[in-house]
């Protein structure tokens, strides 16, 4: 640039001055011969403007005054300013002065008006002073002198200027801030409409005149005047200099073009066109080849060279050769595409491809694709590999989200990751997959402070080291190690991660659940909470641990002193404070506490629930070892719950609370207690909020029904020898005689003796604190209250050693029991180790069901186990039937139809607790659920009772209070049954078994803080649920799934219950009384696919053979019409003429977008169901067929569903109600189709099975209308 204007400078004999911004011929811009572009990218690289981002994302042009001043104008190195001694006289100035606007622009001898608008522009003066300096350089610009016009020498020097710096411009011609400078250069103020780039093209006879410009810098040496000639008119700029005088201000380049250089692709040298161009020479005088001149908007010269060029390109296709040329003595060939333009995608695509099918057939595709990605490596590596990646083709470099849910899905430590990456980086030749793990420990920060301690429980135990008194008991310590977080932070903080991650906005929730579980095992006690939160009809949840204690045993003691006291009081804060939430733009935040000076956008009172076995829900309730005798839930004793109908009052925080205060001040011992033995622990959660042990009743009631039957084999079936028999009869006496005892005990002690002993210890307290408090003064007295107090002593002694005789009585009974039953265990015990024995049989059977005893705690069959056992209930008890008819002999109590009778009692038993169970999971349940829940727990109970079962707490507490809760908890109970604290007792054994080397349990317990808070993380929960979609388990077949639905619809039993439905709600349901309606179990459901339908089906007889509920469509003869098209519902007949007729199948839904509404709209189903056969519509498409079956599912629905809205049109017309469903008993079938031809064929055997299946075999199918399958 500095060399530029020091030689500009030297062809100027006048001081001329210029505009650093502005496209006129007043401006640098034009003295450079480039475009406002060229320039704005020639200042960003010289950084004398700078950008500055505006909060709105705008960018504004800030001038460098002080770098152009000093680190351009004034460097001695490039000499602008002129020597020291002179510094105004050299051949460059730069200052800032007041311009107008109209002497800016493009006008010829245009003296602009003074007091018009002016603009302050920063000035640059080029050319030295003579003996006149100039002091006004404001004054020059402004009247209205054109600047020296151009000649060869300056367009020379132009196209050096542009040769040195395209390179370094062409750095900066990408940059998002250049469109802004270019704005900034050429200065909005300035811009007018553009006029044309050289004067109209003159007839060739005519000489071009001297316009005024010219002659005014005449004297200047600047411009020559042209002589007449006959080619003038086709002259260059470079041959006719008065064209380039006005063309002046371009400088021989297109001002809509960028970077464009006069030498590559302008206008040629007229001194080497002959030599250089020797063939387009002769073609000049006829086409202006050379020229570069614009005349009306037209380019002629580059029109000229289009058309010779189409003109080639169609030779070359004339004679069908490539189009190509020679160079180098014919030692290269220079192959050229005839391809579009790239200005748009399509043309560049197939530029793109003209070119890569030229390559693959010279060079070959292998040669080439190497070639081409070796250039691209080399040219934009960076961009390569992004585009690669957004194609799948390569693998993109994993973040930190995707380490996180990579290790979370396959269950690695970071270590394994590690070893991960580098096998994969020497297997695959991949230089980097992922970043640093820096960046996924960084996920974990944040996470809740964790709180660690110990404890030394001592329990006492009798022990074997013997001293000199022989064997003495000695204190167990066991080290408890435990830690626990603030139960308020850790809420606050998940409730706030499952807001944001699900996109939860507060306006639209519900209703908030805090669960907080506890359960033990494998040596370690859990406690767990679990947030609910339903918002728009949808339930979202998250778990996330509060505490763990290291211990062997749950012991409420162990408990109690560990971290109950830590964390009673914040669980409770929870319980009542309500969560107040602030929005900071898309993230919502929650807190217990308001924030100062600001509002909370909304506010909920979240609700506290309890859940967990009930060893633990009596213990923080108080209650701790009473679980078996007392019901935590209301006031009823073990004995007092056997009777039906028994009703106990309600336990309240407040009366649990007064029991426990009385019960100290009084110092109440067993029954008197009322099985209270301390204050309840979270007593701001309400009572009817402690979950009854669902999961718990379930195992514990399955339990006991297959021990019940084990006891049944070994009394009345198995033969046992005669020791045991004897010893099971003692039993039986002795527990007479026991019961006998303590009738007598109890009735002692409410005679006249046992009320006195009962007072006496009362009165001998208070006459020695009379004693002691003196209350007797003289001595007479003193010795009178003394020989009082002997007296009652005595009568105490006395009356207790007529109690002990009772007392001892019962303890010998009980013991002499105890004795007898571990004998009788140890019988049963030796049995399991034979394998012909009643056990090992019964074992044997369960064991092909894939249940197992011994799956939990040594002998007891787990959850699964009790589903598997329900689900098959008929058929284990079946094969226990036939065992134990087969064991009968000659002594066996009892007899095939005793058998027969109580194996049939067993499976209703099982029956009716599998549906009561299923019923307690329903989701958001209404009064119609409770009531069949309810009915279905009191015929369980009937039975167990009947059957003389004994009625254990957790039996109880379903028929007590199960039902109670679903009713007064939102939602229901099934997402807080204890299903969930197990699995997550699950998640914390594995976090255990991942660090089991560390000792420190504080270690631990960060560690694994660390990992469920990056868990937790928004984005890697997102890419978890991507991966359990793409890869979640395939799940059962569908042959499983339809024997399980088949097998638990054909047990589900039919009973007598008053159901408060109204009659509208219930269709073709057998009325049994006003107040009765006989009902199947639970919602009606195809016996195949389980589909629930709103018309129950009635009982199944015996002798029948049970249809399918959705057969295919058959055509039954309605008496007395004749043929018509019906479908099978349960044992009616639904019309669909009828239902067409009525309209109820019109307008039809799409299953999806396009052809199936084109499908629809040919569809008309008045006319294809009055046909007496189903041809017309089995020709129809198959998104016909299942759009007319959503539509008969929704008429028969019995409430709307996420995948089917209800249509009550049916239900409100009961005289079409009653014509469009008849019985199948009154209905005769006829072939659905007419057949026109038939043909002969082959069929293996799976379908014939099939087939036989369908024309009575023993698999029943069902179609797709009306119905599920």
């Amino acid at each position: 640039m500095a060399n530029f204007i020091s030689k500009r400078a030297d062809m100027v004999n006048y001081p001329w001055f210029f505009t650093l911004q502005g496209n006129c011929m007043k401006s640098i811009v034009r003295q450079l011969g480039v475009t406002p572009k060229y320039y704005a990218a020639w200042l960003l690289a010289a950084n004398f403007v700078f950008c500055r981002k505006l909060g709105s994302g705008e960018f504004k042009v800030c001038w460098r005054n002080d770098a152009f001043q000093d680190e351009f104008m004034n460097n001695l190195e490039f000499g602008l300013r002129g020597p020291s001694a002179k510094p105004n006289n050299g051949p460059s100035e730069y200052s800032s002065v007041q311009v107008l606007v109209e002497a800016l622009k493009d006008h010829d001898n245009v003296v602009p008006d003074p007091s018009g608008p002016k603009i302050d522009l920063y000035v640059l003066r080029i050319g030295r002073y003579g003996d006149e300096v100039i002091e006004d350089p404001a004054g020059e610009i402004n009247r209205g002198i054109r600047p020296p016009p151009f000649d060869d020498k300056m367009r020379r020097l132009q196209r050096a200027f542009h040769l040195e710096m395209r390179h370094v411009v062409s750095l900066f011609l990408n940059d998002e801030r250049l469109p802004v400078v270019t704005k900034w250069v050429e200065v909005p103020q300035l811009k007018e409409k553009p006029r044309p780039r050289g004067p109209k093209l003159p007839s060739p006879m005519k000489p071009v005149p001297t316009t005024p410009a010219r002659a005014q810098h005449a004297d200047m040496g600047a411009a020559v005047t042209p002589s007449p000639d006959k080619d003038e008119a086709l002259k260059t700029p470079e041959d006719d200099e008065s064209i380039s005088d006005d063309d002046s201000y371009g400088g021989g380049f297109d001002g809509d073009e960028d970077l464009v250089d006069e030498d590559e692709e302008g206008g040629v040298e007229a001194e080497g066109k002959s030599k250089d161009f020797p063939l387009l020479s002769h073609l000049h005088n006829n086409l202006p080849l050379f020229a570069d001149t614009k005349f009306s908007g037209f380019d002629l010269g580059k029109v000229s060279r289009s058309n010779l060029l189409r003109e080639v390109v169609a030779l070359c296709d004339k004679f069908d050769e490539p189009l190509q040329f020679e160079s180098d003595n014919s030692r290269f060939v220079s192959r050229l595409l005839n391809v579009p333009e790239f200005s748009s995608n399509e043309g560049l695509y197939t530029g793109v491809d003209r070119l890569m099918r030229q390559l693959f057939e010279e060079a070959g595709p292998d040669k080439t694709v190497r070639t081409i990605l070796s250039y691209f490596k080399t040219k934009c590596n960076k961009t390569l590999l992004e585009e690669l990646a957004s194609l799948r083709l390569v693998p993109r470099l994993m973040d930190e989200y995707d380490i996180a849910a990579l290790m979370i899905h396959s269950n690695i430590q970071i270590t394994h990751w590690e070893k991960v990456v580098q096998a994969l980086k020497l297997f695959m030749g991949i230089d980097k997959i992922a970043v640093g793990k820096a960046k996924w420990r960084d996920l974990g920060t944040g996470h809740g402070k964790v709180y660690h301690d110990k404890y030394v429980y001592k329990k006492p135990v009798l022990g074997s080291k013997k001293g000199k008194k022989g064997t003495v008991k000695k204190e167990l310590d066991e080290h408890i190690s435990y830690w626990w977080k603030d139960p308020v932070d850790e809420f606050e903080r998940n409730l706030t991660k499952m807001m944001n991650a699900n996109s939860i906005h507060p306006d639209r929730i519900e209703f908030v659940h805090v669960v907080n579980g506890g359960d033990h095992g494998k040596n370690k006690f859990r406690f767990t909470v679990k947030v609910i939160v339903k918002a728009d009809g949808k339930y979202h949840h998250i778990i996330y641990p509060l505490a763990d204690i290291k211990c062997k045993k749950d012991h409420a003691d162990v408990i109690k002193n560990t971290i109950l006291p830590k964390i009673s009081d914040r669980v409770n804060s929870v319980a009542t404070d309500k969560i107040h939430f602030y929005c900071d733009g898309d993230v919502w935040s929650c807190t217990s506490k308001k924030i100062a000076d600001r509002e909370s956008d909304h506010d909920i009172q979240p609700t506290s629930f309890l859940c967990g076995d009930l060893a633990f829900l009596c213990m923080v309730m108080g209650k701790a070892g009473y679980e078996k005798d007392w019901c935590y839930l209301c006031k009823l004793m073990a004995p007092e719950w056997q009777q039906a109908g028994a009703k106990g009052d309600d336990w309240t925080i407040e009366d649990l609370i007064a029991k426990f205060d009385a019960n100290e001040q009084s110092k109440a011992k067993g029954k008197s207690m009322g099985g209270v033995k301390d204050k309840p622990y979270f007593d701001k959660i309400l009572v009817r909020n402690v979950i009854w042990s669902v999961l718990h009743a379930m195992m514990g009631l399955g339990n006991d029904g297959v021990e019940f039957i084990t006891d049944f084999g070994e009394s009345f079936v198995e033969d046992l020898p005669e020791e045991e028999v004897g010893m099971k009869n003692m039993i039986i006496f002795l527990e007479q005689k026991l019961a006998e005892a303590r009738a007598d005990r109890d009735a002692w002690k409410k005679t006249t003796e046992g009320k006195e002993l009962s007072g006496l210890p009362g009165k001998i307290e208070r006459l020695q604190a009379s004693l002691e408090r003196g209350r007797f003064k003289t001595y007479t007295e003193i010795q009178a209250a003394k020989a009082r107090e002997g007296v009652l002593i005595a009568r105490r002694d006395e009356l207790n050693a007529v109690l002990a005789f009772y007392v001892e009585e019962v303890n010998a009974l009980v013991a002499e029991i105890t004795e007898n039953k571990k004998a009788v265990e140890k019988f049963r015990v030796n049995r399991k180790s034979d394998d012909v024995s009643l056990y090992c049989d019964i074992d044997d059977i369960l064991k092909r069901y894939g249940i197992h005893r011994s799956a939990y705690h040594g002998g007891q069959i787990n959850g699964i186990g009790i589903k598997l056992l329900m689900d098959n209930a008929a058929g284990i008890m079946a094969e226990i039937k036939t065992l134990f008819i087969s064991k009968l002999t000659v002594d066996s109590r009892a007899g095939a139809d005793k058998i027969e009778k109580f194996c049939s009692d067993m499976t209703r038993y099982f029956t009716l607790w599998d549906d009561a169970f299923s019923m307690m999971h329903t989701v958001d349940p209404v009064e119609e659920d409770f009531v069949k829940t309810q009915a279905t727990i009191d015929l369980a109970m009937e039975c167990m009772r009947n059957l003389g079962m004994s009625i254990t707490p957790k039996a109880h507490g379903a028929e007590a209070h199960v039902v109670n809760q679903m009713r007064t908890t939102p939602g229901g109970i099934s997402m807080m049954i204890e299903h969930w604290v197990e699995r997550y007792h699950q998640v914390g054994f594995k976090y255990d078994d991942q660090w089991r080397l560390l000792k420190s349990e504080e270690r631990k317990a960060t560690l694994r803080s660390h990992r469920e808070h990056i868990a937790a993380h928004t984005e890697v929960t997102k890419r978890l649920r991507l991966l359990d979609e793409k890869y979640r388990s395939q799940g059962k077949r569908e042959a499983t799934i339809e024997k399980e639905t088949a097998r638990k619809d054909a047990k589900r039993p039919t009973f007598r219950v008053a159901v408060p439905v109204p009659a509208a709600r219930i269709v073709g349901v057998e009325t049994v009384r006003s107040s009765e309606v006989r009902l199947r179990l639970g919602p009606s459901r195809c016996r195949v696919c389980s589909f629930p339908l709103a018309v129950p089906s009635p009982p199944i007889r015996p002798a029948s053979r049970a249809p399918s509920v959705c057969p295919a469509p058959i055509c039954p003869t309605l008496p007395p019409s004749a043929p018509r098209c019906c479908t099978a519902l349960g044992e009616y007949a639904v019309d669909l003429s009828l239902l067409a007729e009525a309209g109820l199948l019109d307008r039809l839904a799409a299953t999806s977008s396009g052809e199936s509404e084109d499908f629809l709209a040919d569809f008309h189903p008045r006319i294809d169901f009055s046909k007496p056969t189903l041809n017309d519509f089995m020709s129809r498409p198959k998104p016909i067929w299942i759009a007319v079956r959503n539509r008969l599912v929704s008429l028969f629905l019995a409430k709307s569903s996420d995948d089917c809205v209800r249509d009550d049109r049916l239900e409100r017309d009961l005289p079409l109600r009653n014509r469009a469903l008849r019985p199948l008993s009154e209905a005769r079938c006829h072939l659905p189709a007419r057949i026109g031809d038939y043909t002969d064929f082959t069929a293996p055997e799976s379908t014939r099975r099939t087939w036989e299946s369908c024309f009575g075999g023993r698999r029943t199918r069902c179609s797709r209308i009306g119905c599920g399958c």
